[in-house]
């Protein structure tokens, strides 16, 4: 399957999964080897695209094969000349680009490979890279730098890159915040030269496998308390503590991240992480039920949260959105949930959940695997986007930016 890129009149840029674009014709010309030693690509160089920035300067494609970048005042995009590609050979880490933050000229990426292991195909991160500059010189950290074990807060590694892909990066106003899957979350200085792990439940080491908690001797004293015929809240609110512990390794893989002057929001695959203080408490949002097992009002729609997004209107309100996909708990559903009240109460709508979102003036829109969505403002109904005759209705779409 490949993404290919679209580009629609409305100044909404797409790419998509398994779609037949604009571009096609343009990078069917371009050798699928190509050998440089210093310049970039001139010409948009790849074919799966997983991301799409706006940086306020430029447009910025993650591929396959690198970093592409637009200047919309030089062009429209919708040629493969249009663009500048940046490869490994310029200087970013090696393989597809799966992460991927741009503000003015600064831009920072994610990359990773597929490497074969003795249980088969594996992702592998290969560490990051950014330029503040536009791409004209980059600087590269590898993963194991980062993930040293002689660097204080990193002594239980992972060892091992392999399942340790950055998903999500974030610029913030002192230090750049990315989201590793096996690593959790790391904030880095500016300068790419200093490294702090940061978990988002506060935890002072990371917790790798549920057996790592005392899970096990919580739950024996939500048993003990059972024995005994004790009041009902005590027993739940042992299991509920329990539960909390024994999912910690869940909540310590890390999908997705936004910075916001002092908040930042986590993305995990147990629940939606946030801190008003730059990382120094957190509180966990999830869906979460009472002792009779009913779903509580105001929760979000699943534990597994894979994108954030954050709109402003033109009023100064603003709105968190998340992509919030079922880990197949009870309660849970694929949706996109978003708060009004900065993350305390949430409601939950459409019925799949989004990979990325952008706004225009009248819309909102989201990227799914069921295609593009968009929504007016205000509405709470979705509508499904035919693009290109019917191009988008066998098509996933992943990332999504307006300018």
């Amino acid at each position: 399957m490949s993404n290919m890129p679209l580009f629609l009149p409305t100044r909404i840029f797409a790419c998509s999964i398994a779609s037949v674009l604009l571009m096609t014709m343009s990078l069917r010309a371009i050798p699928m080897r190509y050998h440089q030693d210093v310049d970039p690509i001139d010409s948009f160089f790849g074919a799966e695209i997983g991301d799409i920035v706006w940086s306020g300067k430029y447009l910025w494609v993650a591929t396959e094969n690198g970093i592409a970048r637009l200047d919309p005042t030089e062009a429209a995009g919708t040629s493969a000349i249009d663009w500048i590609t940046f490869t490994q050979n310029n200087g970013i880490g090696r393989g597809s680009v799966s992460a991927l933050d741009a503000i003015g000229d600064t831009v920072w990426v994610a990359t990773l490979i597929d490497t074969l292991t003795p249980v088969g195909l594996r992702q592998m991160g290969t560490g990051l890279s950014f330029s503040h500059n536009a791409g004209q010189t980059w600087k590269y950290i590898s993963g194991d730098k980062i993930f040293n074990p002689a660097n204080l807060g990193f002594e239980r590694g992972p060892s091992t890159q392999i399942d340790n892909g950055c998903f999500g990066i974030s610029i913030g106003n002192n230090g750049i915040w990315a989201a590793f899957f096996a690593g959790s979350t790391v904030k880095i200085t500016p300068d790419g030269n200093r490294y702090q792990r940061i978990l988002p439940d506060g935890a002072k080491d990371i917790v790798f496998f549920p057996g790592e908690t005392s899970a096990d001797s919580l739950f024996a004293v939500a048993d003990s308390l059972r024995n005994i015929n004790a009041d009902s809240a005590l027993i739940f609110n042992a299991e509920i503590a329990a539960d909390s512990l024994a999912k910690q390794s869940l909540l310590h893989r890390t999908f997705s991240v936004l910075t916001a002057g002092d908040t930042v929001w986590v993305g995990t695959s147990n629940g939606l992480t946030q801190s008003n203080d730059n990382g120094k408490t957190w509180r966990t949002i999830k869906v979460r039920s009472d002792a009779d097992a009913i779903i509580k009002k105001g929760s979000i729609g699943g534990n597994w949260v894979v994108s954030i997004y954050k709109h402003v209107n033109p009023s100064g309100k603003s709105t968190i959105w998340v992509g919030t996909n079922s880990t197949g708990e009870s309660g849970e559903r694929p949706s996109i949930s978003f708060s009004d009240d900065g993350g305390q109460t949430w409601k939950i709508t459409g019925q799949d959940f989004a990979w990325d979102f952008a706004f225009t003036k009248n819309y909102a829109w989201a990227t799914t695997n069921s295609g593009i969505i968009r929504r007016p403002i205000g509405s709470l109904q979705w509508e499904t986007i035919d693009l290109y005759g019917g191009i988008n209705s066998d098509a996933t779409f992943i990332g999504i930016e307006a300018t």
